[in-house]
């Protein structure tokens, strides 16, 4: 019985602390793109997020000479779809302004959190 117990505690704290690192976003929310460093808490890593043109080839490596889309980690976009693929989540977000966007698609690995919509 407390074998039974302390599993549950465990099946616990492994789901709340699991729901705590994952951040899901939907259709028309605005996100900040980025990781959160793991040496500084509550800072993002200063890195580039690659852009990929479908959700697929998400997490492939970029064929040597090829120079991929990004923008810079803490950029604020707004999420246009998403799509659950066996890797996880990853959604096709635009960056927004008068001229358009950009348009790509990224890993829920790199949505720091959900915002309000940017200033224009």
């Amino acid at each position: 019985m407390k074998n039974l117990k302390v599993f549950a505690i465990g099946i616990m704290i492994l789901f709340v602390t699991s729901a705590v690192f994952a951040v899901t976003a939907e259709r028309g929310e605005f996100i900040t793109l980025g990781r959160e460093s793991e040496e500084e808490p509550g800072t993002i890593l200063g890195e580039m997020v690659i852009l990929y043109n479908a959700p697929a080839q998400v997490g492939e490596e970029i064929e040597q000479g090829v120079i991929p889309l990004a923008l810079k980690s803490s950029t604020v976009v707004q999420v246009l779809d998403n799509v659950e693929l066996e890797s996880g989540n990853v959604y096709q977000i635009s960056t927004v302004g008068r001229g358009g966007g950009i348009i790509g698609w990224v890993s829920e690995d790199y949505i720091y959190e959900i915002t309000s919509a940017p200033e224009e």
